[in-house]
């Protein structure tokens, strides 16, 4: 397991994700945690620009292979929290993320 802790603005929180599943669909993790950089060592990453929301989606699409938002929330809200995750997936470099992220736009999008 790695931690991964987000905090955007007052939004902080700890994330154990199983390494092998983060390194699998992420190389950007793949070559933090198998690399020999710091990260891999300590088994753990900062990140003071992402919020818990976004990497929550993050990682229910890592264990899922599916992208979902909270239904209950405003359509405008799950817009933004799918562009969001998008942009995650391309530094991530997470392509199947991209995609699932933008079928799942347009279905907010449409209605």
């Amino acid at each position: 397991m790695v931690s991964i802790n987000v905090s955007r603005c007052a939004d902080a929180k700890t994330f154990l994700v199983h390494k092998e599943f983060l390194c699998y669909y992420s190389p950007f993790f793949d070559a933090a945690f198998n690399g020999g950089f710091e990260e891999g060592l300590a088994l753990e990453m900062d990140f003071s620009d992402v919020s818990s929301e976004v990497f929550d989606a993050f990682v229910n699409w890592i264990y899922g292979q599916n992208v979902v938002v909270d239904s209950e929330t405003a359509p405008g809200l799950q817009l933004v929290l799918l562009i969001d995750l998008w942009i995650l997936g391309d530094r991530f470099m997470a392509p199947k993320l991209q995609n699932q992220s933008l079928v799942a736009f347009d279905k907010v999008w449409v209605g």
